[in-house]
C-alpha cells in the first residue's frame, strides 16, 4: 500500500481516481501508524492547473469540469489542508446548478452559444436584469462576425447569429442579410420550412425584404404533416402570404393536432404568428399561455431555456395585437 501511494505521487501524470485511490490508502496507513512519502508540491500544482474556468474539476483532469471529479480535488484539497482556489465562482457554479428541490444536476463547464446568449439577453432585457460580462460578450460577437464564411452556414444559424447581433445592438454585415435571403430561397425550395419560419422570422425583425416566392399550399396540403405545415404557414404568415381560407383549412384538418400541442411553447408561438391573421380554430392562447406563466412562476414544471423564451416570444406577440 505505501508502494502504491508512493509511486502515485512521483507520477508526472495521473487522475482523480488515482489520487482518490491514495487517500483512501492514507486513511489506512495514518491508522496503523505507517509511513509514506507526503504529496509534493507538483501535485497540488497539477490540481490548480487542471482546475476549470467554472471552478470545477474533470475527473480526468482534461475536458469539461463533472460532479465527481470536483468532489475528488476539493476532498484530496481538503485533507491536506490547501487552498481552494476560484472558490467564488465555484460557489456561483454549484448554486447555478442547484434544482428547486434542493439537489445538483451534472456539473458542466459553460461553453459558448450564440442561441442561448441571445435568448438570455433577450429575457434579462425584458424583466430589466443587466447581464454580466456584456461588454466581453459584444467583443467576442464583433470577433466570430469577422471570422464568419456565411455561405457555409445553414439558414437557422444565420438567423440566430443576425437576431443577436441585433439584441446586442451589434451592426449586422451587409453579406450576413444577403446570405439570409439566399438561404431563404434554398429552403423554400428544399421544402424545410421549420427552418425558412426562423429565418422569414429574422428578416422581418431587422426590416430585410423577404424574397417572394411561388408556393402553392394547396398542392402541399395533402403531402405535408402538421408540423410541417404549422411551419409553412408560419413562414407565409409572416411575409404576409396567407388567406384566411388557407388557415380555416389548416384548422379544421389539424384541430385535433394543434390542441394536443399547445402545451409545447415553441408550437404555441408559431400558433400565435399564424393567428394574427384572424381566428382559425377554437381555442385560446392567452389561457395556455396564462397557464405556462404561473407553471414557471410556481416552479410546477421544468422549464428550458428554450420554453421559457417562446412563451416569452408569444406573450410579446400577443401583447402587440
Amino acid at each position: 500500500m505505501v508502494k502504491y501511494v508512493n509511486e502515485t505521487f512521483s507520477k508526472t501524470k495521473l487522475d482523480l481516481f488515482e489520487l482518490n485511490t491514495s487517500l483512501e490508502i492514507i486513511d489506512l496507513l495514518n491508522y496503523y501508524k505507517l509511513d509514506y512519502n507526503k504529496p509534493p508540491d507538483k501535485i497540488f500544482s497539477l490540481l490548480y492547473a487542471n482546475q476549470n474556468n467554472d471552478g470545477g474539476w474533470n475527473a480526468a483532469l482534461e475536458g469539461p469540469s463533472d460532479e465527481q471529479g470536483t468532489y475528488l480535488a476539493l476532498k484530496f484539497l481538503e485533507h491536506f489542508n490547501k487552498d481552494v482556489r476560484k472558490s467564488k465562482i465555484l460557489k456561483e457554479m454549484l448554486e447555478d446548478h442547484q434544482g428547486i428541490d434542493g439537489g445538483y444536476s451534472k456539473i458542466i463547464q459553460k461553453e459558448f452559444s450564440i442561441e442561448s446568449t441571445n435568448m438570455v439577453k433577450q429575457i434579462s432585457d425584458y424583466y430589466g436584469y443587466k447581464t454580466k460580462n456584456e461588454k466581453e460578450t459584444k467583443d467576442l460577437l464583433k470577433l466570430i462576425i469577422r471570422k464568419i464564411n456565411w455561405d457555409i452556414l445553414d439558414g437557422k444559424t444565420i438567423a440566430h447569429i443576425i437576431e443577436t447581433l441585433k439584441t446586442y445592438n451589434i451592426k449586422i454585415p451587409e453579406e450576413a442579410i444577403e446570405s439570409i435571403q439566399n438561404k431563404y430561397k434554398d429552403l423554400i425550395k428544399n421544402k424545410n420550412y421549420e427552418h425558412a419560419l426562423y429565418v422569414s422570422y429574422v428578416m422581418k425583425l431587422i426590416n430585410v425584404g423577404i424574397p417572394k416566392l411561388k408556393i402553392n399550399i394547396q398542392d402541399n396540403l395533402n403531402n405535408l404533416n402538421f408540423k410541417d405545415h404549422l411551419f409553412l404557414l408560419g413562414t407565409l404568415s409572416i411575409s404576409q402570404r396567407i388567406s384566411q381560407k388557407d388557415i380555416k383549412i389548416f384548422g379544421e384538418k389539424f384541430q385535433k393536432d394543434i390542441k394536443n400541442n399547445l402545451n409545447d411553447p415553441y408550437i404555441m408561438w408559431i400558433l400565435t404568428i399564424i393567428s394574427q391573421n384572424g381566428n382559425y380554430v377554437d381555442i385560446n392562447i392567452n389561457d395556455h399561455l396564462n397557464r405556462s406563466i404561473e407553471s414557471i412562476k410556481n416552479n410546477k414544471e421544468t422549464f428550458h431555456l428554450r420554453d421559457f423564451y417562446y412563451v416569452l416570444k408569444t406573450y410579446q406577440l400577443l401583447n402587440k395585437r
